[in-house]
């Protein structure tokens, strides 16, 4: 018999010859095969008076787990103990797959967790699950693994026995049910999607049975909608069978399961990116948690912490993350399930920019993850730590952090380091790209993945289209030269560069339509307009260059554009200079923002070629703003002390705009303050001889002056 109340033979027959509880085992397992977990109850309960001892306490938690993991928990604790004073290694086994099916099932606190999972380890897997202690077994062989988990899936001959086990009719329905809530861990893994769907359904038929219990049924679901959340095709009715199992499980035990499976539904509510659902199941599953479960604490506090970041509030998803994290470090033995979180409040760290908090983080997650688990909280370690280093200058230290984490997330194919915060991914990959290392895998990651460049002075992000308007014009496709000036009309061609001088962005039709047609017949110029934009979007892609309300804009996140680059890196050197920032942060950043100026800088604007007259007043404006960025720059250098680094930089920038008196008066004030004379007179000869051979006029009154100054030093 499978169920009910055992019949009247059995209960004589458990009177003329009772269980013996000290052969192994081997009674008590063969009276669940001929008779069911109900005969075994009876069993349990005529022996209710008799003292504890090993293997009649193994089986009171045996039966207790269907009802309550915590009370098999104490029963299992004290078959353990009773066990190790007989050396009895078998019991020894059974008891630690017990109770390490408690840690996964039930997020029970484990303070030998490890030596109990290298038990569980250490014996042969079961080759038949078709009895109670091998299918017992083979399902603690499950939670061991979902604990350590190396990017690898279990044996698939182990999977396939658990499947065979799901419909051995011999076995009782909750024995098979439990077993295949300890697999659920693997099956996604293991099977492709539709053998897994095969395998839910097939669990789905056992839970249904009368003869489960809520609270195995409520475990089985919560098992389940945590297996199968991110697959939006079954949520709807996965929530609703996770509503129905929490209505129908009453009474304390389940107090917590109920807990746990309203944070399940805030987590699917996450996924469906609904945050406001989200607070409120957390809301009805918080005064459910209780102190003997401090890793459900802490779940709780890290599912609040994504819904904060889902509603956009760092501060608050950094403070729920700190709470969970020191609740995970106040357990005993910490199991991999805090991994997650650990990771979590780390990246959280790092967007705050408390990087050394963020390395720390996941430093502690790699120690407690095992195998390859642990290489993404190693990659990201490293890093959080990049970052720190950019923050503050330390470049060479910075190159090296990258190069070790980029390393470790190219070497398992791991693009999406720092999933829920793609704003952090996207610096780590705009700091590779600035300061070239691996810059190939970042701009792989910053594809795959859609990020949006963080810094547009940084040159290097894959955007689609590029376009290099500073000392020549050209565009590139997917970083290929599209030679526009081979394939495309004139006019076509005076349209782009035009919406490059004015801005790129909002630049009003009726404007740009005066500028290339002038303002005789403004229909036709209109038109003329309407038809060579057409023309440019079918070129470029509709998503580059939108049209909307009279405006043209290039779209940042398809294009980017030199000038755009300039702009704000200047504008970033007047900021710094102005003050503010710390001295190490700031001059960390002065020399970054130095590199992107004179890689952004190639000349004047259009180049040397002929410039129409309304791309004159863009080519001085953005010549004027390098040039004093130039002045900037070097003037800081030189309060610095660093005047050797300022002439550098001085004649570097001068290589660009030749004609930049007072880059060149700049150079031979320099020379002048380390009193060499002879160099600044060169300099001086040098900025006579280009300014008449170039533009035919003489050095200003002020460049007169310094040749004075000359002769008389």
């Amino acid at each position: 018999m499978s169920g009910g109340q055992p019949d009247l033979r059995l209960a004589v027959a458990l009177a003329v010859q009772p269980i013996t509880w000290s052969d192994g085992g081997a009674g008590a397992q063969q009276l669940v095969l001929q008779h069911g977990l109900q005969a075994l109850r009876a069993a349990l309960e005529a022996a209710a008076g008799q003292p504890a001892a090993g293997w009649l306490d193994f089986w009171r938690g045996y039966v207790a787990q269907f009802d309550d993991l915590m009370l098999a928990r104490t029963h299992w604790l004290t078959a353990e103990r009773c066990f190790e004073q007989q050396a009895d290694a078998t019991g020894l086994e059974l008891a630690a797959c017990g109770l390490v099916q408690c840690m996964l099932l039930d997020s029970q606190p484990c303070e030998q967790l490890e030596p109990r999972m290298s038990r569980v380890l250490e014996a042969e897997p079961p080759a038949d699950a078709r009895t109670p202690l091998n299918l017992f077994r083979l399902a603690a062989r499950f939670a061991v693994d979902a604990q350590n988990f190396d990017g690898q899936t279990v044996d698939p001959g182990v999977v396939e026995r658990m499947f065979a086990a799901l419909g051995a009719d011999d076995l009782d329905t909750p024995v098979r049910l439990r077993g295949a809530t300890a697999a659920m861990y693997w099956i996604g893994r293991s099977f492709d999607r539709p053998r897994a769907a095969d395998f839910h359904e097939a669990g789905a038929r056992l839970a249904a049975s009368a003869t489960v219990s809520p609270y195995n049924r409520l475990l089985w679901q919560i098992q389940l909608s945590a297996a199968r959340w991110r697959q939006v095709d079954v949520t709807a009715r996965l929530d609703a069978e996770l509503d129905a199992a929490m209505r129908d499980a009453p009474g304390p035990a389940c107090r917590h399961l109920v807990a746990a499976a309203l944070m399940m539904r805030a987590l699917t509510a996450l996924g469906a990116n609904d945050s406001a659902a989200a607070r409120t199941h957390l809301a009805a599953a918080r005064p459910l948690l209780a102190e003997e479960f401090p890793l459900d604490r802490a779940l709780w506090h890290h599912v609040s912490s994504r819904q904060w970041l889902a509603a956009g509030d760092l501060e608050a998803a950094a403070a729920d993350a700190t709470l969970s994290m020191r609740i995970c470090e106040a357990t005993h033995d910490l199991a991999s399930d805090v991994v997650p979180i650990l990771v979590h409040g780390g990246a959280l760290q790092a967007a705050l920019g408390r990087h050394d908090d963020a390395a720390a983080s996941f430093a502690r997650a790699a120690e407690v993850a095992s195998g390859a688990q642990a290489v993404p909280a190693l990659c990201q370690m490293h890093l959080a730590r990049a970052l720190g280093q950019v923050g503050i200058g330390a470049h060479d230290e910075a190159r090296a952090d990258l190069r070790a984490g980029l390393a470790q997330a190219r070497s398992i194919g791991h693009v999406q380091f720092f999933h829920a915060l793609p704003t952090v991914a996207a610096q780590v990959c705009a700091a590779a790209l600035d300061l070239d290392v691996d810059a190939e895998y970042a701009r792989q990651v910053a594809a795959a993945r859609s990020l949006e460049c963080p810094d547009p002075g940084v040159r290097e992000w894959p955007h689609r289209l590029r376009v290099h308007a500073l000392g020549g014009f050209s565009v590139e496709r997917d970083r290929q030269p599209m030679g526009l000036a081979r394939k495309v009309p004139r006019r076509m061609l005076d349209a782009l560069r035009l919406l490059v001088a004015l801005g790129g962005r909002q630049v009003d039709m009726v404007r740009v339509a005066a500028l290339l047609w002038g303002d005789g017949a403004r229909g036709e110029a209109r038109d003329a307009l309407k038809t060579t934009l057409h023309r440019l979007r079918a070129l470029f892609g509709a998503d580059a260059l939108v049209v909307r309300h009279g405006q043209i804009s290039f779209d940042p996140r398809t294009v980017w554009i030199d000038t755009w680059g300039l702009d704000h890196v200047t504008g970033r050197i007047e900021v710094l200079l102005a003050g503010g920032a710390a001295t190490h942060q700031r001059d960390g950043e002065l020399e970054r923002r130095r590199v992107q100026l004179l890689a952004l800088y190639r000349g004047a604007f259009l180049g040397a070629s002929d410039v129409p007259s309304w791309a004159l007043a863009a080519r001085e404006r953005w010549r004027s703003r390098f040039i004093r960025s130039i002045a900037l720059l070097g003037a800081h250098l030189e309060r610095s002390g660093r005047v050797d680094a300022a002439i550098a930089l001085y004649l570097t920038a001068l290589e660009r705009e030749t004609l930049a008196e007072e880059l060149h008066e700049r150079v031979i004030e320099c020379y002048l303050q380390r009193g060499e004379q002879a160099q600044a007179l060169n300099a001086f000869r040098r900025c006579r001889d280009l300014l008449s051979m170039m533009v035919g006029s003489a050095p200003t009154a002020r460049m007169q002056a310094l040749r004075a100054r000359i002769a008389g030093a």
